[in-house]
């Protein structure tokens, strides 16, 4: 008989971003919201169903507060990126996971976000290709480790890819081959010469160990 006892879920978000589609969220959910015990066999599949339909999100947790109500956690997925491409925003997470796949408005997160326009698609499916989803992981920590230099947006070709600083500042890197060795050139040269860098307009690390400056 304890089968058939009527529950209550209340749907709670992890994460205070306004851009995350709460409504949309909980409306998927609502199946859940008022339910017999035995129904529960049906979480599983609508959990793997709106994990699919909302890829923002990393995980649901279901727990019992007290019985019969039940909590049902929404872990959201951390913005990390925002990809600009033919006028179209995409925002991606660490892991590659475009977390505005699907919705036609989004807000921009809050809080700073790599900034990335490229002249092609990096994208397949709902992700990240991985060749680009390497390089944005190769030149985030570098950049962060170096806050004299305030990244406004990265710029990527099939070939080349460039920094543009706040300042108008342009960092030329040249194509991914031995991109990790070529950044470690710029940090070294930001750490001694970072008095003198209110001078430069332009820096060119596409050569092997070469620094060039205007």
């Amino acid at each position: 008989m304890g089968l058939f006892v009527p529950v209550h879920v209340a749907v709670v978000f992890s994460a205070t971003e306004a851009w995350i589609p709460r409504d949309d969220i909980r409306k998927a959910l609502k199946p859940m919201r008022s339910m017999r015990l035995i129904q529960f066999i049906s979480w599983f599949p609508l959990k793997e169903r709106v994990l699919r339909q909302y890829p923002m999100i990393e995980q649901i947790h279901l727990r019992m507060v007290r019985f019969p109500e039940f909590s049902m956690t929404v872990i959201e997925k951390k913005p990390w990126a925002v990809i600009m491409h033919d006028n179209r925003m995409q925002v991606c997470s660490q892991d590659g996971t475009l977390l505005n796949a699907h919705l036609d408005n989004i807000e921009l997160p809050n809080g700073a976000l790599m900034m990335v326009t490229t002249s092609m698609d990096i994208t397949e499916g709902n992700r990240v290709r991985d060749r680009e989803l390497e390089i944005l992981r190769t030149i985030d920590p570098v950049f962060q480790a170096l806050p004299e230099l305030m990244v406004q947006q990265w710029v990527i070709t099939p070939h080349s890819i460039e920094c543009i600083l706040t300042d108008g500042t342009v960092i030329t890197v040249g194509d991914a081959h031995k991109l990790a060795q070529k950044l470690t050139t710029l940090h070294y040269f930001v750490g001694s010469f970072r008095d003198q860098l209110h001078r430069v307009s332009a820096i060119d690390i596409q050569y092997d160990g070469r620094v060039i400056v205007h």
